[in-house]
């Protein structure tokens, strides 16, 4: 049994930049930052390196079967992810493993396989946790919700600086690696919004950031304010 800790769940679409954020956030309040994202990622990773086909459902479980795929609480308090032993964090921000990620997180096998590792992840610590369905799934208790957004143009330049792209030259290269860009980013969303199990949707109550132009500063001052005025309110 999970013992009872602070939860603050933390979701949003791809490039809304979440990660930063719950992480910054973690940082300040001296929570653990549970980056779920890397379970998925896990599970692309051996989807990619055994061959499976990431549209083929049946196939996918077959393979979750076979492996065992963990959480590690790291010095500064952020996972690692553990697949069969081995930390692979390290292997998971290649551009072919976020594809094959997008693609098998639709499934019910994929999602329920890594339900009960999300919720029991660093036991004892208090949390933000970061994903797609953490304030309508997996925290649907969390005394704070927050659902990232972002502007279009924003979210191609993230996605760009993310996957280490060389910028061409020209501004012609330039705007079809964008539009390139800006065309995955529509195919995801699409994927993730409208899947119909755990769809990245704002839960009921979410408190909405807009993470658009503000620095990260003072995007995470915001977020601990309102949690310091949620937790004085209990008193």
């Amino acid at each position: 049994m999970v013992t009872q800790r602070k939860v603050i769940a933390v979701d949003g679409l791809a490039g809304s930049g979440k990660t930063s954020i719950a992480k910054a956030v973690a940082a300040r309040l001296g929570f653990a930052h549970l980056n779920t994202g890397l379970l998925y990622r896990s599970v692309a990773w051996l989807i990619l390196k055994y061959g499976i086909n990431p549209e083929v459902e049946a196939g996918i479980g077959d393979l979750l079967r076979a492996h065992t795929i963990e959480l590690r609480l790291d010095p500064q308090r952020g996972g690692r992810a553990i697949v069969d032993g081995h930390d692979v964090t390290d292997q998971l921000q290649k551009p072919e493993v976020s594809q094959a990620t997008s693609q098998a997180a639709q499934f019910r096998t994929v999602r329920e396989a890594l339900h009960a590792t999300q919720r029991n992840a660093f036991p004892g610590n208090n949390l933000v946790a970061e994903g797609r369905d953490m304030g309508t799934v997996i925290f649907p208790d969390a005394e704070l919700k927050l659902f990232i957004e972002v502007n279009e143009q924003v979210r191609i330049e993230r996605r760009l600086k993310q996957l280490g792209l060389s910028i061409p030259a020209d501004e012609a290269g330039q705007a079809r690696l964008k539009e390139q860009i800006r065309m995955e980013i529509i195919e995801r969303d699409r994927r993730d919004e409208s899947r119909s199990l755990s769809p990245t949707l704002a839960a009921a109550d979410a408190v909405r950031i807009d993470n658009s132009l503000d620095p990260l500063e003072k995007v995470v001052g915001q977020i601990c304010s309102i949690w310091g005025t949620r937790q004085a309110s209990k008193f």
